[in-house]
């Protein structure tokens, strides 16, 4: 009875031949191989199947004819194997120049940290010391042919001819013979195949948003104005022949300012070497030399701590602070319109108005301090007639804070002041001297090593 409705249950056992699936990739280096097994009494497959169904992928290299065998041999069906493998091609590496400057400056802003455009700070002037390397020949690798499984030769790209640029101040490295190197100090730039390093550098325009501000190592010559908000620093010798605007310039060495000079106040312009102006307005100029001006001066403070000459006829100075710490040579001092004029000789100058700034802020103190003391009495009277107890009692508090902070405020200026007047009594010139060729007209001030003198009439 079992028996039977087993028989009636069962049903007939599915039959499905085996398969060879063979499979190439895209880029044609490999040919996978997959033998399906057969189910039930479906046709095993055998390897001619498998070496027709290679023939007709097209497979005519690398073929593993030792492992297809294997595979038949001892039936590893339902798994995957390499069947056959090309020879990949190893391409041509081709010969390049790497620079160690950038060949193309971009003059687009840089971005500052707050995210804003800042178009002052373009870089396009590039600076190298002697000996710096300017480019490197990396020479090319020539590859290798390859095959695929499908019989294709794979053929690599041919070298390129490449070669080192020629230049000018520019030589090759004794250490490498693929390395092209300064032979000067300057700013070097491509122009075509040419490289050039320039010892003295040359702007032919104004120093504004089309070159931000410039950061020279070399000589620098400005034939244009440097406007309002710029920066210029410059390592040696600086020459500009435009106006001078607001802005501040430095110089390891001199500067020659040709043209005007018209600032609003927050101007600056500093140099180690000799400063030499024309007219200057609401200026400050520093020299760690000489300052030689020949023309009218307003509003300026102007500080050597070697001499200031004001010599020729045309010079005049009004409303200035005139500072120099190995003397003084001058035409007039004043003018017929009595414009004040202060003169220290004989002073290192930014010390000297360091001096004079702390000097002020410890007079200020004082008068605070003084005040705060006797409104300190003042609340210990009413706390004797016993008045407003506990709103007294925070004010007394208050009061005793803030004098402890301005004594503290005040001990600190002090000692600073104390340093910087050290550090005048080191370095100021006893000898120093004022020679006037003609007049010195009244509202001059005149302080020779802190002997003061005040020409009234």
């Amino acid at each position: 009875m079992k028996k039977s409705i087993l028989k009636e249950n069962e049903t007939e056992e599915e039959e499905e031949d085996g398969e060879v699936v063979v499979k190439i990739s895209e880029d044609e280096l490999k040919a996978i191989i997959y033998v399906k097994g057969p189910k039930g009494n479906g046709h095993q497959p055998e390897i001619n199947d498998a070496y027709e169904e290679i023939r007709q992928k097209g497979i005519t290299f690398g073929l593993n004819d030792n492992l297809l065998m294997k595979i038949f041999e001892n039936k590893a069906f339902n798994r995957k194997f390499l069947i056959a493998k090309g020879i990949p091609l190893i391409p041509t590496k081709q010969g390049k120049i790497k620079y160690f400057f950038n060949p193309n400056p971009n003059p687009r802003p840089l971005v500052n940290k707050k995210g804003h455009l800042d178009y002052k700070n373009v870089k396009l002037i590039q600076n190298v010391a002697k000996g710096d390397k300017l480019c490197e020949f990396i020479p090319p690798v020539k590859g290798t042919n390859g095959k695929t499984v499908t019989g294709k030769n794979l053929q690599v790209e041919d070298v390129k001819d490449i070669t080192m640029p020629n230049g000018v101040n520019v030589e090759i490295d004794p250490q490498n013979e693929n390395i092209l190197i300064a032979s000067v100090d300057g700013s070097v730039k491509k122009i075509g195949d040419i490289i050039e390093v320039n010892n003295i550098l040359v702007i032919k325009g104004n120093i504004d948003f089309s070159t931000g501000n410039i950061e020279s190592g070399i000589a620098t010559i400005i034939l244009g104005d440097v406007k309002s908000g710029f920066k210029v620093n410059v390592k040696k010798d600086i020459e500009i022949n435009g106006t001078i605007e607001d802005a501040e310039i430095y110089a390891g060495g001199g500067i020659v300012a040709r043209g005007e000079i018209y600032g609003r106040g927050n101007g600056k312009i500093t140099a180690e070497g000799d400063i030499s102006a024309q007219n200057c307005q609401k200026m400050t100029l520093i020299s760690r030399k000489d300052i030689i001006l020949n023309g009218r001066a307003a509003d300026c403070k102007i500080i050597a701590d070697g001499k200031i000459m004001i010599e020729s006829n045309k010079s005049e100075i009004l409303r200035c602070t005139v500072i120099a710490k190995d003397g003084i040579k001058v035409r007039d001092v004043g003018n017929d319109n009595y414009e004040p004029v202060k003169i220290v000789i004989g002073m290192p100058g930014e010390f000297y108005l360091e001096r004079e700034v702390l000097n002020v802020k410890i007079k200020q103190l004082k008068e605070s301090v003084a005040k705060t003391e006797k409104s300190l009495k003042l609340t210990h009277k009413m706390r004797a007639f016993g008045k407003s107890a506990k709103e007294q009692k925070e004010k007394r508090k208050k009061l005793e804070q803030n004098y402890s902070e301005s004594k503290r405020k005040l001990g600190e200026l002090s000692e600073k002041r104390d340093s910087i007047v050290a550090e005048i009594e080191s370095k100021k010139n006893n000898d120093a001297s004022l020679i006037v060729f003609n007049k010195i007209y009244p509202r001059v001030s005149i302080n020779i090593c802190d002997k003061k003198l005040k020409i009234t009439c």
